[in-house]
């Protein structure tokens, strides 16, 4: 255990320092804060899935919420985010129709001169991207879309994913939001 904690510390570490050791100078994000900024975002986790061979991690007990709640305790914690900003859903709570409608509600709150965040704790997949098959000159280039799975997830007899969320449609939700600044964590 010691051995592989210190092996994903070390990984972590040359992960997160790769811009250091390449040279490379990245542009950083301009964004102020003033009394106009508002900071507003969506909290999913999901360890604990109706269909419980997508549980979190595998092969032991899912997540206490707790822990999923991490991410928001600290948040609410900091200067500029108010808890009424952020819809946090957990696990049952993680379904297509509940992060439609949190999104819906962040289009209508969310303006220019605002920052939002989007936050995913859960599983993702990859399916055939229906759209290239019957038109091979649209959107994905390998022939797949990736996807989120959401709480209700599932795959049936054959293996097939069923109830999730694709990049084209999270591509949507996210250009809902007028935003000058959005930060996504996947």
């Amino acid at each position: 255990m010691k051995k592989t904690l210190t092996l994903l510390i070390v990984i972590s570490f040359i992960f997160t320092s790769i811009p250091m050791i390449s040279g490379q100078n990245f542009e950083k994000l301009d964004i102020r804060t003033d009394e106009e900024t508002e900071y507003y975002a969506i909290i999913a986790a999901c360890s604990e899935y109706n269909d419980s061979n997508l549980n979190l991690p595998r092969f032991i007990p899912p997540h206490k919420e707790w822990k999923l709640k991490t991410f928001y305790n600290n948040l609410i914690k900091a200067e500029n985010w108010k808890e009424e900003n952020i819809i946090l859903l957990l696990n049952e709570q993680v379904t297509i129709k509940n992060l439609t409608n949190a999104f819906n509600i962040m289009a209508n709150k969310v303006d220019e001169n605002d920052v939002f965040l989007f936050s995913w704790q859960g599983h993702g997949s990859q399916v055939v991207d229906m759209s290239t098959i019957e038109n091979p000159e649209f959107d994905e280039e390998d022939g797949f879309d990736e996807v989120m799975d959401p709480y209700n997830a599932y795959r049936d007899e054959n293996g097939v994913l069923h109830n999730y969320i694709t990049d084209d449609e999270l591509d949507n939700m996210f250009s809902s939001i007028n935003a000058k600044g959005q930060f996504i964590i996947f």
